[in-house]
């Protein structure tokens, strides 16, 4: 059975136990300024520590990936799913702690800058590049499903290492106007919640490299025609 993340085990649990208990406490001032409170300055240490223990993991099989050259489709998948967790190690604190400073504007489901993909300008990019990347991988044409797509992945390297450090910046001044404002304005929050994941630029780097290596890495064939036999269709599934 395949695991599941630290943070979605422990954390999704416990914050969605605290909404309740805030609800439910509506006219018990110590329990919603106090324990609340605390038990949100918990979840922001308890986050780190998740994120953090998922990253590890992330790390070890993205090493694994590279050196199967993304070639054994287990190690591949488990790698990027864990390696996600890089985009939360700083955003999912940072909602916690505004969470402890006001409970009544700290929202998470109201920190979405975009319904898909993380980051700001990083999401943009990222998806052209992978729209690109995967023509490249569906031509018929050797040079650019093996040399062309190659060099897109390279360049979305460098693309994305400008755009997540781009994206922090944005991540640090919404945050602080966040907390400034006491999460009463919804744009810094979103802002800062997406700007943050910039940490997420790990996550790209191994995604990268391993298409660099082997661009048929986590991806699945779609085949049409007559008993499906003909036209194969490459899929990305990462």
């Amino acid at each position: 059975m395949d695991s599941n993340l630290f943070s979605i085990d422990y954390i999704s649990p416990l914050r969605k136990k605290l909404e309740l208990y805030y609800d439910a406490t509506e006219t018990n001032w110590c329990g919603r300024s106090i324990l609340f409170r605390g038990g949100k300055l918990g979840l922001a240490g308890l986050s780190v520590v998740c994120n953090s223990t998922d990253l590890l993991r992330g790390l070890i099989f993205g090493i694994g990936t590279l050196l199967t050259a993304g070639l054994h489709s287990n190690t591949y998948s488990r790698s990027m799913k864990y390696l996600s967790s890089s985009n939360y190690i700083a955003a999912e604190t940072y909602l916690h702690l505004l969470s402890a400073v006001n409970p009544d504007y700290a929202n998470s489901r109201d920190c979405l800058l975009s319904p898909d993909g993380h980051g700001i300008i990083a999401v943009v990019v990222d998806k052209h590049f992978r729209k690109f990347a995967t023509k490249c991988n569906n031509s018929p044409n050797l040079f650019v499903n093996q040399v062309v797509c190659r060099l897109t992945y390279l360049s979305l390297i460098l693309a994305q290492i400008i755009c997540r450090v781009a994206d922090g910046v944005l991540g640090v001044i919404g945050m602080a106007f966040s907390f400034m404002t006491i999460g009463k304005i919804t744009f810094f929050n979103r802002l800062a919640f997406r700007g943050l994941q910039a940490p997420g630029l790990l996550r790209d780097i191994f995604y990268c490299t391993t298409k660099c290596l082997n661009p048929k890495a986590g991806v699945t064939r779609v085949y049409k025609g007559e008993n499906n036999t003909t036209a194969a269709q490459i899929i990305e599934m990462s």
